[in-house]
């Protein structure tokens, strides 16, 4: 399993509306991808105008392959958010998750 880590600044006070906008308009690109396997946005307590974005892909072929297909749109998007560099990291996941994050994520789902 591979990850892909975007660090992104935003604008002032945007943050939020990233981290809506990217589940909305972001996840449904990341979904036509074969080897996706699940994204989080999230904010630094330190730091509120900064958001962290964490990609999981089945294998780095396919997180290249979003890279090299899928990342400009996406990356369209941020832009209206963002300033400055988003820094996009690839590592491999060399212990998997558990699968509590996802039991918890489906229960969320649910009381929604």
């Amino acid at each position: 399993m591979y990850a892909r880590f975007l660090q992104m600044k935003t604008k002032f006070g945007q943050a939020r509306t990233l981290c809506t906008a990217a589940q909305r308009d972001i996840l449904p690109i990341l979904n036509k991808f074969a080897g996706f396997v699940d994204v989080m946005w999230t904010i630094p307590d330190d730091s509120p105008d900064e958001v962290l974005a964490v990609s999981w892909w089945e294998s780095s072929e396919a997180a290249d392959r979003f890279n090299a297909e899928g990342y400009g749109e996406v990356e369209k998007i941020y832009r209206r958010y963002v300033e400055g560099e988003i820094r996009v990291r690839k590592c491999e996941v060399t212990v998997e998750p558990t699968g509590k994050a996802q039991e918890t994520r489906a229960r969320t789902a649910r009381m929604i």
